[in-house]
């Protein structure tokens, strides 16, 4: 009787045994999994960030560029009053304002 009381708990200690090894299995590939979640997690923050680095220096690049081509049109308009409004004066002007527009449009093309 005593032999047999062991044996059954023996046998339910094995089965607890089981049950916390089950539990502690799944645990860890929970675990494992949380741990490549955050890393991929953490790696899409330091791409994100990348980009918006590259990105704000495009805007601060687009915006200098704007504003250079603010400054040539009114360097035109003052070469204009200057020059008594001169027909080939204001199409050489003319024609490096359209020069900076478009290299500012393949500038912001290439970034």
């Amino acid at each position: 009787e005593q032999l047999q009381a062991k044996q059954q708990q023996a046998s339910m200690l094995s089965a607890e045994l089981r049950d916390a090894s089950s539990a502690r299995d799944r645990t860890m590939a929970d675990l494992y999994r949380m741990r490549l979640e955050t890393d991929a997690l953490q790696q899409g923050k330091q791409e994100a960030l990348a980009q918006c680095s590259r990105l704000e220096g495009l805007v601060k690049q687009m915006k200098d560029d704007a504003q250079q081509e603010a400054q040539a049109k009114s360097e035109v308009c003052r070469v204009e009053d200057e020059a008594g409004a001169d027909p080939a004066t204001v199409a050489e002007l003319q024609r490096e304002v359209e020069d900076l527009k478009l290299r500012l449009h393949m500038a912001a093309e290439h970034y």
